[in-house]
């Protein structure tokens, strides 16, 4: 079952680049802007990597309390 939603996620995902890549060319931006749109997506989500390692590192271990 975990399998399966990871698939999913990664296929709602890839649809979901595909169709901000394509709005962002219709509307006129021009074909470099998915480009900078994914790299902008891209950097978005290691910061949240990068936030979520931070929390869970300060959270205290459940084992302890």
């Amino acid at each position: 079952m975990a399998a399966a939603s990871v698939q999913s996620s990664l296929n709602i995902a890839n649809a979901g680049g595909a169709a901000l890549g394509g709005a962002l060319i219709s509307a006129g931006f021009g074909y470099t802007a998915p480009s900078l749109a994914g790299a902008a997506l891209a950097l978005a989500a290691l910061g949240l990597a990068l936030l979520i390692g931070q929390l869970t590192r300060r959270a205290p271990n459940r084992e302890e309390v």
